[in-house]
């Protein structure tokens, strides 16, 4: 299940590689400026994602999941948070400095408001990669890999449709489809379908289940 998430993913990123290098060469050369300086928020949030993977079960284990619901908001919170200061960055330093990136014209223009898009898209990182993490921790393989399945499939009628051909900007708002059915799906496992949903949520601690048998 998970490698066919991996495959999903990877499916993804080739197809909008592929739309932007087709448009011109200055929109794919502003492309790969774009989505290099967004990856250095996608690597901390990847720790984010990682530590929710981990500390989620364990919590869980040790706790019960009502303090593993608690502890997975708080993640929620602070990734959310630090999504927006990658955001805020992203947003104000990008098109500043496009001119280091690369000396020609054509793709220091073509940068400035496709990198405002990215910058929506970094924002949707924090409920994304908490949400992941949090649903590796409880073994929800199989809903993240529909809700990637999803995803893909929406950026993908994105990237076909007519209006996406010609701009970059296209491009861009297709991935950002993408990632609000992803930011999207993994909140909404959160709140209604996953162990720890307040719905569903009953504390069991070590302590309680022992004292159950007697």
């Amino acid at each position: 299940t998970m490698l066919l998430r991996q495959a999903l993913l990877n499916i993804s990123f080739i197809l909008a590689t592929r739309k932007a290098q087709s448009i011109n060469p200055f929109a794919g050369a502003a492309y790969g400026i774009i989505m290099q300086c967004y990856s250095l928020g996608v690597v901390i949030q990847i720790a984010i994602q990682g530590t929710a993977a981990a500390i989620v079960p364990t919590i869980r284990a040790k706790n019960g999941n009502l303090e593993a619901r608690r502890v997975a908001d708080r993640l929620f919170g602070f990734g959310s948070s630090v999504a927006i200061l990658l955001s805020l960055a992203q947003l104000i330093l990008l098109p500043r400095f496009a001119p280091f990136f690369s000396v020609v014209p054509q793709v220091q223009k073509a940068i400035i408001r496709p990198a405002r898009l990215a910058s929506l898209v970094q924002l949707t990182n924090g409920i994304i990669f908490a949400g992941e993490g949090i649903m590796l921790g409880i073994s929800a393989f199989r809903a993240l890999a529909t809700i990637t399945a999803l995803g893909v499939t929406t950026m993908a009628a994105f990237l076909a449709s007519p209006w996406a051909a010609n701009q970059l900007d296209g491009v861009l708002l297709s991935i950002l489809a993408f990632h609000i059915v992803q930011a999207s799906g993994v909140l909404l496992h959160h709140l209604f379908f996953s162990p720890l949903a307040s719905s569903t949520t009953i504390e069991k601690s070590p302590k309680s289940s022992s004292s159950s048998n007697y």
